[in-house]
């Protein structure tokens, strides 16, 4: 077993974002350790977010984190998604702004049969 993380940049548009997500969904879903992460413009509760955690079976642990605009955050549109056996330590925004979205982190404990 192992870790696989996914970074992604996904489109402005809605109809892109769905057809990008059902396609990394539909990749995902064959992995049982997964962090999916990057600028998903798209909020918590989205379709296009709802398709992807329902399809590769992913939680957004650090829901409610605001991180754009960088200036004033507003809205949550960049995430790091886990796998259900992934257990998260802590999830915060990191307020450094070297772009117009604040960085998201977080701290996870791996499954001992993951550690080296």
């Amino acid at each position: 077993e192992s870790l696989f993380v996914c970074v992604m940049h996904l489109a402005l548009s809605q109809r892109a974002r769905l057809k990008q997500l059902a396609f990394i969904g539909n990749l995902l879903k064959t992995y049982p350790h997964v962090v999916a992460m990057g600028d998903f413009n798209c909020e918590p509760g989205s379709p296009e977010l709802q398709l992807l955690t329902a399809t590769a079976g992913l939680c957004d642990p650090a829901e409610g984190l605001r991180t754009w605009p960088s200036w004033q955050p507003r809205r949550m549109i960049d995430h790091i998604l886990v796998s259900p056996g992934l257990q998260v330590v802590q999830a915060e925004v990191l307020h450094f702004a070297c772009s117009d979205h604040l960085p998201v982190a977080v701290e996870i404990s791996l499954p001992d049969r993951l550690c080296l």
